[in-house]
């Protein structure tokens, strides 16, 4: 009997740690899974969500780099100096077509986008 009571003390004890677990993270957030607005105070390693506050803190971009990895090497200084355009880059690694629009959609919504430099994309 006393092994029946062990097992079950251990699945509670189990059963409580995760729960704390989650609590935890569900308070912390680092990811910024659970935010429901973009805020620019907020530190998070989200780099999507980095992404959009990039866009929140500078309303007055004119020209957007878009892209992937390969994008985010682009600096947006040269290509400003280049076009005599407010430029930002809104590149993420491993961002996919449905991501990229997301940014371009938020883009437009919140800037004076009249340029926009993007990785090619090549259908079948």
């Amino acid at each position: 009997m006393p092994y029946k009571r062990n097992i079950l003390l251990g699945a509670a004890l189990a059963i409580v740690f995760l729960c704390g677990i989650a609590v935890f993270n569900y308070s912390v957030d680092p990811l910024c899974y659970y935010c429901k607005e973009i805020s620019t105070n907020r530190s998070t390693l989200n780099r999507y969500y980095q992404v959009a506050q990039m866009i929140e803190m500078n309303p007055d971009t004119e020209q957007v780099i878009l892209g992937s990895s390969r994008g985010e090497t682009t600096s947006p200084l040269w290509v400003q100096k280049q076009s005599n355009l407010k430029t930002l880059n809104l590149s993420a690694a491993g961002s996919e077509f449905i991501t990229k629009k997301a940014f371009i959609d938020l883009a437009l919504e919140k800037t004076k986008i009249r340029e926009l430099f993007g990785s090619r994309i090549i259908s079948n």
